[in-house]
């Protein structure tokens, strides 16, 4: 349950939210999202200070040492400054995310939403409400109407459906014939004429 902004709340937001970076507003109101406190600041009409963060020297050794193995988010904080500083520096240093560091987030983050999704999976054994059943049993009239005008006929042919021998030239510029029916029956020009003069 969403709880109700105090008036001390509202007082310390207006003093502190033009000042302070995300991290340090949630250690000010632990019981807020971030995505709470902006929204409450947006509707107070607050701004953020616009001060660029000043990268000393020993700060941009750190970042240069920790970058490569750390999130944006987590050296931004470590700094006290935003993730856009982050970025932005990074991006004139050249710095690159270790390539290991890269996989090992996208497994875990893969693993997160692979859990959230468990609970929308079919489980294994699952029987299909429609199994063994009659179209009539359990489709209406009017669901059987729309479901046949939707049917392939047998016999259909797609729009761009050629016969065989025909020939079509790739956007590499080749020459390739069809031989036979399906998708996986094209071979180039050139090879079938080898094959006809060469065996």
């Amino acid at each position: 349950m969403k709880k109700n902004w105090t008036l001390e709340e509202l007082q310390l937001l207006r003093i502190n939210y033009p000042i302070l970076i995300p991290s340090d507003l949630m250690k000010l109101f632990p019981d807020k999202t971030y995505c709470g406190i902006r929204s409450k600041a947006k509707v107070l009409n607050l701004l953020k200070q616009k001060q660029k963060f000043h990268f000393s020297d020993d700060i941009l050794k750190e970042l240069i040492k920790i970058y490569p193995n750390n999130s944006n988010s987590d050296i931004a904080s470590k700094f006290g400054c935003s993730i856009f500083s982050i970025n932005g520096k990074a991006w004139q240093l050249g710095l690159k995310k270790d390539p290991k560091y890269i996989l090992t987030k996208n497994r875990t983050l893969g693993k997160e939403l692979g859990a959230l999704g468990l609970g929308n999976v079919f489980k294994n054994g699952r029987i299909p409400a429609n199994k063994g059943k009659k179209i009539t049993e359990f489709m209406t009239p009017q669901q059987q109407e729309v479901f046949k005008r939707n049917q392939f006929r047998k016999g259909t042919r797609p729009r761009n459906w050629l016969p065989v021998g025909s020939e079509v030239i790739t956007d590499e510029g080749y020459v390739m014939v069809k031989l036979a029916e399906g998708m996986f029956n094209w071979e180039m020009k050139q090879r079938v004429t080898w094959e006809l003069h060469k065996g």
